[in-house]
């Protein structure tokens, strides 16, 4: 078995996300004067470790029901062929997709028993049960954006600040809120071309319910509701004036889903890439703003 094997499993090129996530949970830590770099590099590989689990039982399951065999393979979309093709047991994929929350254990109960056990459990359980239940529960109920909101943006986002030492503040808060939408975003757009296949699966989400049209529409709506948002931080002093500079990703998207709708509603390659680049920009733009703050 070759590494790069394991890599598509995992689905190793979109753990980069997580890189992002904590530089902008660590930069509000630096921002509010808490800030801890092992307990953010800690916070990290928790976030890594769930982040793998999540893309390897998905995997997993779109093997087990048969998806992967159907679906039009592309950087963003579609199924992994390690599985279909033989090279790698489902079994080993499941087992991969699990290992990850059993070493995740010792850290949560390092943060347990410095911090909060109530409060550290809470965030535990709860990310097991969106990594375990995102295929067979939540893209079936119409809940996969907002599991991948709150699984990779809210959730990370307000867990690794109160990493930082065991407390939250009301902007950590707001900001957990807001990254939601990026992260909600990124997969929506991903859905786009397999919704055929994932429609004959029983998978159900907002291309599927909507259509595609109104899809665009629920993304752009987004896009400007993080915008709004972010204004309004800053207006409530919640955020630094810089923090406006993370909203100009969300307004170029709007842009992308004006091209996506001149191409008959249907998303290419192009889309997706530029889609993720701008997700990717609107953590990385909030957290350089926090760091300029902090330094100026």
């Amino acid at each position: 078995m070759k590494v790069k094997d394991y890599a598509k499993i995992i689905r190793a090129k979109f753990l980069v996300l997580s890189t992002f996530i904590t530089f902008t949970a660590a930069s509000l830590a630096v921002y509010e004067g808490v800030f801890s770099l092992f307990h953010s590099l800690l916070g990290f590989l928790i976030l890594i470790l769930f982040h793998i689990s999540v893309n390897s039982l998905n995997v997993a399951r779109d093997y087990r029901s048969g998806i992967d065999a159907e679906t039009e393979k592309t950087p963003f979309s579609g199924g992994v062929k390690v599985l279909t093709s033989g090279t790698l047991r489902y079994r080993s994929a499941v087992f991969i997709g699990l290992l990850p929350i059993g070493l995740s254990l010792p850290i949560f109960a390092y943060f347990g028993l410095k911090f909060d056990i109530w409060i550290v459990s809470t965030i535990f359980l709860s990310a097991v049960i969106l990594a375990v239940g995102y295929t067979d529960i939540f893209v079936k109920n119409f809940l996969g954006e907002i599991s991948a909101g709150i699984g990779l943006g809210a959730l990370p986002m307000l867990s690794i600040f109160f990493f930082q030492n065991g407390s939250l503040s009301l902007s950590s808060i707001f900001v957990s809120i807001s990254m939601f939408i990026p992260a909600f975003n990124l997969l929506l757009i991903n859905e786009f071309p397999d919704i055929e296949v994932d429609r004959k699966h029983g998978r159900r989400n907002i291309p599927i319910a909507l259509g595609k049209e109104n899809a665009v529409r629920v993304y752009q709506a987004s896009n400007i509701l993080f915008t709004l948002t972010t204004i309004l931080l800053v207006i409530l002093e919640f955020l630094p004036i810089f923090t406006v500079f993370s909203t100009v990703p969300a307004l170029i998207s709007l842009k992308l889903s004006g091209d996506i709708s001149e191409n008959n509603y249907e998303v290419e390659f192009k889309h997706m890439k530029s889609n993720a680049i701008l997700t990717h920009s609107i953590f990385l733009f909030e957290g350089l703003s926090l760091i300029l703050t902090s330094i100026t």
